[in-house]
């Protein structure tokens, strides 16, 4: 198998690939933002520049795809790595947009955005269920399927 061939971008036979595009798309994103918000906790105030937390997703985007890579022998269904993909990205997409489009609306409702960027984190988190659901239903299937041995479940 050709090494090109393998690492294009199919995405019909390898969906996990909209991970490395993203992942891709946000570490080039990082070069051209200059942003910074600042966290007040307590009397402490933070600044994180948006390029920093632009590369932090970028590499958090391509773990996951390595991770892909390694188990996409072992997983259950596509469906649910497109589920994976979407309830991961979308969420991310909508933070960054959230974040870029008006800034001084950002600086009059502080306590709205952290709520919004609160339950945005909920759902990319929470949407990494769906590849520890794809992965446990991909080793059960693998365990239970007939190859002449015996089943876990099967006395002997």
């Amino acid at each position: 198998m050709k090494a090109s061939k393998y690492y294009s971008f199919n995405f019909k036979k390898r969906p996990f690939q909209v991970f490395a595009l993203a992942s891709i798309i946000l570490f080039v994103f990082s070069f051209f933002s200059n942003k910074s918000t600042s966290i007040n906790i307590n009397n402490t105030s933070v600044v994180i520049w948006s390029d920093v937390i632009y590369r932090v997703l970028s590499g958090f985007l391509l773990l996951i795809w390595l991770l892909y890579i390694f188990i996409k022998k072992r997983l259950l269904s596509k469906k649910l790595i497109w589920a994976h993909a979407f309830a991961t990205i979308l969420p991310i997409l909508a933070a960054i947009i959230y974040f870029n489009i008006n800034q001084q609306y950002r600086l009059q409702s502080s306590k709205n955005n952290y709520w919004l960027y609160s339950l945005l984190l909920f759902f990319a988190v929470s949407a990494q269920f769906v590849l520890i659901l794809n992965i446990a239903g991909g080793i059960v299937r693998r365990l239970t399927r007939k190859r002449g041995r015996t089943l876990i479940h099967d006395n002997p």
